[in-house]
């Protein structure tokens, strides 16, 4: 140690060339941020840089004296409008310590953050330089080079400069506001809505707009694709065409955006209009039935038949108490055509307790009597407080031998929940059979319903019996559905010789999730009577799960057999159904596939199945709608073990074309493959017009290819024309009528003015008038909305007007608009100097305007009230014109102090302006000093400084606080204030319970003090009153 110590002081020049030489190279090098440097060593111990540093992205004008270059990575990803950090690094090479300058070179727009300071290195030294800046939030996507320049204060060509490159990434960002649409428009006008779409993001964007009417009103759009450029704000107006509606109501229109550059990011908005009737006709002063007629013209392979229906439901009543229904129609047209429809009469009347049935309809009773016949016939219904009785006749009108039934039942209603009946039921057909069943229809619980019935009857002299149960419920998690029906082979009611048993169940443990399970068995020739041909007996069952509408999975097994001993058949068929699929915004698909085997057990044979289809539906916008489905079918004969593949596809098309025309497109084809080759095909097309006048006419056509057959095509085609007709048969006398117009000054009808009686509106045509058909009997009150008068604009009638509706009788108003008047002011405070006391001077300071100080302004059937604002300001507009009485009626007066002048009468006309001026002014007191044998008084002002005699003995007068009511009907008085609700609510309770008065809490905010909880009790007839409860009682 002592020899290397003395080696280095003898040999200073060559320690420092090694230090420049190998030390500092090595530990640059180790730096794991840096670069290597490569090179050599001169003779002087400095650096020298090869070819290819001198042509990297690090430059240095002299590379003896500093080495620079990024610290880090050497690109960058940042978002627009970010605030983004880079290092570089910084090596001294030379042997002396310098000052360095550096500089950081931005794209145009781009700021520095940081600032640059000059800063020293030492000989040899190194440091890392963090910089930071800000990019635009317009930057558009791209790569930019950011420069970092160092240059050495002393000698200027020693410079070093070093590039970062910032890649921008692509921001999709956009938005869409509503600019303006109207609050209401009338029924069958056209009306614009006015939004903003803006391209918040950095890149030229397209965006897909979609329209949405909650009414399927049209809406007109220029173009369902906009492209923005970035930060680009586009004004587009919508169209939408209103229907004429007979009842005002709300229309939702919905707008979407979705960028065409990423789909997932999307954009909505909504807009509400209300769509008001203009109801400017007469009314209907009587009760029209609803009829329809119907002609119809009905073809099919160059035959042709007429058809004529009139059909009507509707009440008899004002109050729709009741219910009337009818129904003829004829000739028969089914023959003809294969669009035609059988000839059927019918007509039905109802009320609350009593029901009658002529015609062709459905006949029932019950489920062992008669559970439905489709039959022409009478029948009724009669309730008399907990029991019923009715029944029908009926005989078959489309059978070739003519099957007559009778039947009745009595029922009673137990108790709630609970209902026995008895019913009877006697039928000819080809035999003969009386019936008489015992039936009970129960509520076990919430949700669920009982049927449960005996029933025994002879049929051709024989006597059988038949039982039948069914519980039906929907719970919160499950649904249910459990069916028995038993019934003997001599039974001749509904059922008959048949055992029949099913059960369906449906879980839903959590949401979306749900377990579904179907079980069913049917046996027919209870007894295995030989002289049918079967005893058939067939079991089904199938339990599955699935996931909301994306998935499902079932197992499902059906045998069928014959139960005699030389059984005929017996076949098991198994299958797996299994079903995928999703729903988007604009349309959903779903994917079936199943697989069966089908198997003859008496033949040891099996047949397998395959089946795909895929479901499609597509719906771009709100009036039209689109679906497709295509279905493969593989098997194999059990029989004659015949491979055959089954294809069938349809495509559905419904178009709305405006509010009045619709179209419905139907495609239907199938192929069987096999040994004989079948198709099918049908074509199918239909088109509905609504006019004006509410005439419906409808084409209807199809067209059917079969082969191979005999004729192997089908033409068939309809034709109907409906007619609305309005049947009045009795005048309202329930409702009356109310017409009014509404003109400006000068007598001239105003257009488009909202009117309203209750719920009820209507808008003013174009000669002001206005119509409402039905409304009550009393009172109504008319009201006028201000905003579609006009600006500066009141009617003279006080709103809301009242008028007497009467019964059956129509009234007239006429409303009338006038200019409104504004009364604006200030109410200002005046305080007095401090005097020593005997100055009796009386001038006074103006303190200001003075806040919190109420107001009433009438003119003897209006009241309306303000509060002075927090500079004594105060202003009522839009009222009538006439006289009106101004005063002040409380707030926050000091105590002691005059209001001057008490109140200010103002008469204006139609438009005029005045400005009002109340002062606070201190009341001048009179001192009294009792002295021995003499009474001296002396006039001193409000503020005393000094008291030279003491004060007397005498009562202090109590400070009170009265201001008026909220509902002004008086006046209240506050008796305490609180920091807290509980303590306020606490006094309040109290001084009700003790007083007998309406206590009340109210909130102040008070600006030195903050939140207070002021206590209120009252109402005082006058203010007299309230000062003089506040003597005479202490709140403590």
């Amino acid at each position: 140690m002592p020899i290397l110590k003395f080696w280095l002081i003898q040999n200073p020049v060559r320690i420092n060339r090694i230090f420049f030489s190998i030390i500092i190279p090595i530990l640059v090098s180790s730096i794991g941020f840096a670069r290597p440097m490569t090179g050599s060593v001169d003779r002087q111990g400095g650096f020298v840089q090869t070819p290819r540093e001198r042509n990297s992205n690090v430059q240095s004008r002299n590379q003896d004296a500093v080495v620079l270059r990024p610290a880090a990575k050497s690109l960058i990803e940042a978002k627009p409008g970010s605030i983004t950090p880079a290092t570089f690094k910084i090596i001294n090479l030379s042997s002396e310590q310098q000052t360095f300058k550096a500089e950081m070179i931005l794209p145009k727009g781009w700021k520095p953050v940081t600032r640059e300071f000059p800063f020293d290195l030492t000989a040899g030294e190194s440091d890392v330089r963090l910089t930071t800046f800000s990019i635009p939030s317009d930057a558009p996507a791209g790569k930019y080079t950011i420069r970092y320049k160092v240059r050495d204060q002393a000698s200027p060509v020693h410079e070093a400069v070093a590039s970062i490159d910032v890649v921008v990434v692509r921001v999709i960002q956009f938005e869409l506001k509503l600019l303006n649409a109207p609050r209401f428009v009338i029924g069958g006008a056209v009306f614009p809505t006015d939004i903003l779409i803006s391209n918040q993001g950095n890149s030229s964007g397209a965006f897909r707009l979609r329209v949405k009417s909650s009414r399927n009103y049209q809406v007109r759009l220029d173009s369902s694709i906009v492209h923005l450029a970035p930060k680009e704000t586009r004004q587009l107006q919508l169209f939408i065409t209103c229907g004429i509606e007979s009842d005002k109501i709300k229309h939702t229109l919905e707008l979407e955006a979705i960028s065409l550059q990423d789909t997932t990011i999307r954009s909505k908005i909504s807009s509400i209009v209300d769509v008001i009737p203009r109801s400017t006709t007469s009314g209907n002063e009587f009760i029209e039935f609803p009829v329809m007629l119907k002609l119809t013209e009905v073809g099919q392979d160059g035959k042709f038949a007429p058809q004529v229906e009139v059909s009507g439901t509707g009440s008899l009543t004002e109050g729709k108490t009741d219910r009337l229904e009818f129904l003829f129609r004829g000739p028969e047209t089914q023959n003809i055509s294969t669009l035609g429809l059988r000839d059927e009469y019918r007509i039905s009347y109802s009320q609350k307790n009593f029901e009658i049935h002529v015609g062709d309809q459905s006949y029932s009773l019950s489920t062992l009597t008669e559970a439905g016949r489709y039959a022409t016939g009478f029948g009724g219904k009669v309730k008399f407080g907990s029991m019923a009785a009715g029944g029908f006749y009926n005989s078959t009108r489309w059978t070739t031998q003519s099957q007559k039934e009778g039947g009745g039942f009595l029922s009673y209603d137990a108790m709630k929940g609970a209902t026995l009946s008895l019913n009877y039921l006697n039928k000819r057909e080809q035999y003969s059979t009386d019936i008489v069943s015992f039936r009970g229809l129960f509520t076990p619980f919430t949700g669920s319903a009982f049927d449960l019935e005996y029933g025994t009857g002879v049929k051709d002299g024989k006597k059988d019996q038949a039982y039948a149960a069914h519980l039906v419920g929907t719970q919160r998690w499950i649904s249910y559905d459990l069916r028995f029906v038993n019934a003997g082979p001599n039974y001749g009611g509904y059922y008959r010789d048949i055992n029949f048993l099913s059960s369906s169940v449906n879980i839903q443990p959590v949401r979306n999730v749900r377990i579904d399970a179907y079980l069913r068995q049917e046996k027919r020739n209870l007894l295995r009577d030989t002289n049918q041909v079967y005893a058939p007996l067939d079991n089904s069952y199938q339990v599955g799960i699935g996931y909301s509408n994306y998935f499902s999975v079932h197992y499902r097994r059906n045998t069928q057999e014959d139960r005699f001993d030389s059984s005929k058949y017996r076949i098991r068929e198994d299958e797996v159904q299994s079903r995928i699929g999703y729903n988007f915004s604009f349309a959903s698909m779903y994917v079936n596939y199943d697989y069966g085997i089908r198997r003859d057990e008496l033949l040891h044979k099996e047949s397998p199945t395959r089946t795909l289809a895929l479901y499609l539906t597509f719906n771009p916008v709100a009036s039209q709608n689109y679906s497709t489905a295509v279905e493969y079918t593989k098997l194999k004969d059990i029989y004659t073990e015949e491979n055959q593949e089954r294809i069938s596809a349809s495509l559905n098309a419904w178009i709305f074309f405006g509010q009045s025309t619709q179209a419905q497109l139907n495609v239907y084809g199938s192929r069987i493959l096999g040994s004989i080759v079948q198709t099918y095909s049908m074509f199918e097309a239909s088109i509905e017009h609504v006019f004006p006048f509410n005439h419906k006419i409808r084409l209807h056509g199809r067209y059917n290819i079969f082969t191979p057959a005999i004729i192997n095509n089908q033409t068939a085609y309809s034709l109907d024309y409906e007619i609305p007709i309005g049947v009045p048969f009795r005048r309202v006398s329930g409702i009356g009528q109310l017409r009014g117009s509404m003109v400006d000054e000068q007598g001239k009808g105003l257009a488009n003015v909202l009117i309203s009686v209750g719920s009820n509106s209507a808008l003013t045509d174009r000669k002001g008038n206005f119509y409402f058909p039905a409304l009550k009997p009393g009172p109504n009150f008319v009201v006028a909305e201000l905003g579609s008068i006009g600006f500066n604009r009141t009617t003279k009638q006080p709103m809301p007007m009242e008028v007497i509706i009467r019964g059956g009788e129509e009234t007239t108003i006429v409303l009338s608009v006038t200019r409104t008047i504004t009364v604006s002011g200030i109410v200002t405070m005046f305080n007095t100097h401090e005097h020593e006391f005997g100055d009796t001077s009386t001038a006074l300071v103006d303190a200001g305007g003075k806040s919190g100080v109420f107001l009433e302004i009438s003119n003897g059937t209006e009241i309306n009230r303000r509060v002075s604002d927090n500079k004594g300001k105060f202003l009522f507009a839009d009222m009538r014109p006439g006289s009106w009485t101004l005063k002040i009626i409380g707030g926050d007066i000091p105590e002691n102090y005059k209001i001057d002048p008490e109140e200010i009468n103002i008469n204006l006309a139609a438009g005029e302006k005045t400005d009002v001026k109340f002062q606070l002014k201190p009341r001048r007191r009179t001192i009294k000093m009792i002295e021995p044998a003499q009474v001296v008084e002396v006039t001193v002002p409000t503020v005393v400084k000094k008291a030279v005699v003491p004060p007397p003995p005498m009562k202090a007068e109590k400070k009170c606080i009265v201001i008026a009511s909220l509902t002004n009907d008086g006046y209240i008085l506050q008796i305490s204030s609180w920091v807290t609700k509980t303590k306020a609510r606490r006094m309040a309770k109290k001084a009700a319970n003790f007083h007998g008065l309406k206590a009340y809490v109210m909130t102040e905010h008070i600006p030195s003090l903050g939140i207070r909880y002021r206590v209120y009790i009252g109402v005082f007839g006058t203010r007299e009153d309230a000062v003089e409860f506040c003597q005479n009682n202490n709140f403590e």
